[in-house]
């Protein structure tokens, strides 16, 4: 979670474009929250004309802030036919970067399925920033008049498209490649949600992790034994590292909102 929104300047995030330039890397994997809904487009063009590699990521909750789902998915469908380097997964069936490894993923959702969504006192700043959920908070003068039954029931709905998405396009990329990658914003397993170095709550998880998406990639693991699969998340901005089954591992990336580093170096 970069959030080059949150830097002072542009020159803020020059400095760490040129930090994060490499000669010997072939490219970018970014897991959301790159910006917010109207500097998103700007943010990208930034990053691809400061390294001149390719650029495959999904968006976060952050970039659909102060915008739409329809709308900033339009954008990046229009920025990603605008140029070569940029490929938003969302957008695509899977990404071949090696004869081994192919890249596929989602933006992804929380789905409240972990921990305990209608008795959550946690207020995602979502629910007020983006139009399809300010939709639902809108009127509501107190937390307790928010329909939480009508946001679990978006959340799911995003949540499940994402798991339908990421299904296919592993059924495809299986049949070519032996390492996939997957990437998403929210972390897809409970244990996986680590907020300053402890496991999230009850009230926090239903909103920073999809269960759908944990139970779809450990099907897959169990189904293609002989495919390893690499799942790279964050959102929660908890460093979390574990092999969840002999094929199956998971990294969630920390990331303090004034100090974008790169998390690790992959080579596949």
């Amino acid at each position: 979670d970069i959030h080059l929104d949150h830097l002072k300047n542009d020159q803020a995030i020059i400095d760490f474009i040129d930090r994060c330039k490499d000669d010997s890397f072939d490219g970018y994997l970014i897991t959301g929250d790159i910006s917010n809904g109207v500097k998103i487009v700007e943010h990208l063009s930034m990053l691809e004309a400061g390294w001149q590699k390719q650029i495959m990521f999904c968006l976060g909750n952050h970039d659909f802030w102060h915008s739409s789902f329809s709308n900033v998915r339009r954008r990046m469908g229009e920025l990603q036919n605008l140029s070569p380097l940029i490929k938003y997964v969302t957008n695509c069936n899977y990404v071949p970067v090696s004869t081994e490894t192919a890249i596929v993923g989602h933006d992804g959702w929380y789905d409240g399925l972990n921990g305990d969504a209608k008795g959550s006192k946690f207020l995602m700043q979502d629910w007020l920033q983006i139009q399809e959920y300010a939709e639902i908070t809108r009127g509501a003068q107190q937390f307790e008049d928010i329909n939480k039954n009508s946001i679990i029931e978006l959340s799911q709905k995003l949540a499940s498209d994402a798991v339908k998405h990421v299904h296919k396009s592993i059924k495809e990329a299986v049949r070519y490649h032996k390492h996939i990658v997957v990437l998403t914003h929210v972390p897809p397993w409970e244990e996986a949600h680590r907020h300053q170095g402890l496991p999230g709550n009850s009230h926090a998880s239903p909103w920073f992790t999809s269960k759908m998406m944990g139970q779809l990639l450990e099907s897959a693991a169990n189904s293609y034994k002989n495919v390893q699969f690499t799942v790279l998340c964050g959102h929660s901005h908890g460093h979390f590292r574990d092999q969840i089954k002999p094929n199956l591992t998971c990294h969630v990336g920390h990331a303090d909102y004034v100090n974008p580093v790169i998390q690790d170096v992959y080579s596949f």
